[in-house]
């Protein structure tokens, strides 16, 4: 109930940014940390186009080192091993 209560409270005190918040992501559906805090300081978030994601940071997870293959890449790399028998 105590928790209930803090975040109620958390949440009545920031009712604006909130707001601003929740309109920058129907706007715009991703935010970068930088641009939410442009949000929340009543500032317009500008990109290079409506439609561009928001810029992807570099991940928590780390990478094992080797690419992905491409889409469309035959199993095997681009050079499988011959079939057998011939």
């Amino acid at each position: 109930d105590e928790a209930y209560a803090r975040a109620k409270q958390i949440l009545s005190e920031n009712i604006d940014e909130l707001h601003l918040l929740a309109k920058g992501l129907l706007e715009h559906e991703t935010l970068s940390g930088d641009e939410i805090r442009q949000v929340i300081r009543g500032e317009p978030v500008i990109r290079n186009r409506p439609d561009e994601p928001a810029p992807v940071g570099r991940g928590s997870v780390p990478s094992s080192g080797r690419a992905s293959p491409r889409p469309g890449t035959p199993p095997g790399g681009l050079n499988p091993a011959p079939a057998p028998g011939t």
